[in-house]
C-alpha cells in the first residue's frame, strides 16, 4: 500500500511540474504520517473535542 501512495505522490506533484524521486516521495509521506498522527493526537486529547484551529 504505501508504495501505491508513493506513487500517488508522485504522479500529483508531477501534474503541478514538480519532478521529484521515489525517495523523496518517501519522505514526504512519512511527514504527512507524522503530521497526521499529531492532528489525531491532539484531536483526542482535545477536551471539548471542537475543531483543531
Amino acid at each position: 500500500m504505501e508504495n501505491l501512495l508513493i506513487e500517488e505522490i508522485i504522479k500529483e506533484l508531477k501534474k503541478q511540474g514538480i519532478q521529484i524521486d521515489e525517495n523523496t516521495a518517501e519522505e514526504i509521506l512519512q511527514f504527512l504520517t507524522e503530521i497526521a498522527e499529531i492532528a489525531v493526537s491532539q484531536y483526542l486529547q482535545d477536551d471539548d473535542s471542537g475543531p483543531i484551529l
